[in-house]
């Protein structure tokens, strides 16, 4: 057998089922965090304090493991947004109950504002997967406030997280769609967070009209505004 007929080995896909592995195992140590938290009945004890801090770091290389999924799966042309029909209020009311604990742990109080009525059709885990993404950022970057809202708009869904923070750099601000991925050898930042969020609006399409997203700075509390549009 000569070299070339050796069968070869697909390091990104054993590469990437490893991770899937290791993503489903953080899943089981979560749930067992939140067992052990409801055993504590004092929410302010030392040891109820650690669990918090040890849900958010497992929460948050987690959703890193789902973002790294998610752009295999687009780098093979394998991603694509599973949309149903759910009410964003009830939607929202998901996503306070998760992540009040970890914001108000962080000294960060969230508000969440949504359109009377409001309905629309896209894939709950990736757009949760955007938002976790940005509220994750609020702990580390942003100050002391943050306002997840949702409104039509021209025919889309728009979910806008702003924050009383110091807002984007402007580096951040002026970096094209198509350069989202790249490496900042500056600040260390990869962007994926970013990148992942441009593929999750992208999956969201009705006809020619495809997702979007838009960060700024300024927005209802004066800092970084964050902002994707699903039609």
């Amino acid at each position: 057998m000569s070299e070339s007929d050796e069968p070869k080995l697909d390091f990104s896909a054993v590469l990437m089922s490893s991770v899937h592995d290791i993503k489903n195992s953080l899943g089981m140590v979560l749930n067992s965090l939140d067992e052990t938290a409801a055993l504590e009945p004092d929410e302010d004890s030392p040891l109820t304090e650690q669990l918090k801090r040890l849900r958010y770091e497992t929460k948050r290389v987690n959703n890193d493991l789902v973002q790294l999924l998610s752009l295999y799966k687009a780098n093979n042309n394998n991603f694509s947004a599973n949309r149903d029909y759910l009410d964003v209020d009830d939607f929202f009311d998901e996503l306070q109950i998760e992540y009040r604990p970890l914001l108000t742990y962080n000294k960060i109080e969230l508000t969440t504002e949504c359109q009377a009525g409001l309905s629309w059709f896209f894939d709950r885990g990736l757009l949760a997967g955007v938002i976790n993404n940005v509220l994750n950022n609020e702990v580390l970057y942003g100050r002391d406030q943050v306002v997840l809202s949702a409104a039509e708009e021209d025919g889309q869904l728009v979910v806008r997280i702003d924050d009383n923070g110091p807002g984007y750099p402007q580096q951040m601000l002026s970096r094209s769609e198509a350069r989202m991925g790249e490496t900042d050898m500056i600040s260390g930042s990869t962007g994926l967070g970013l990148y992942f969020s441009m593929l999750v609006a992208n999956a969201h399409q009705n006809g020619e009209r495809k997702g979007t997203i838009k960060i700024s700075n300024g927005g209802s509390l004066g800092g970084g505004c964050f902002a994707i549009y699903l039609p």
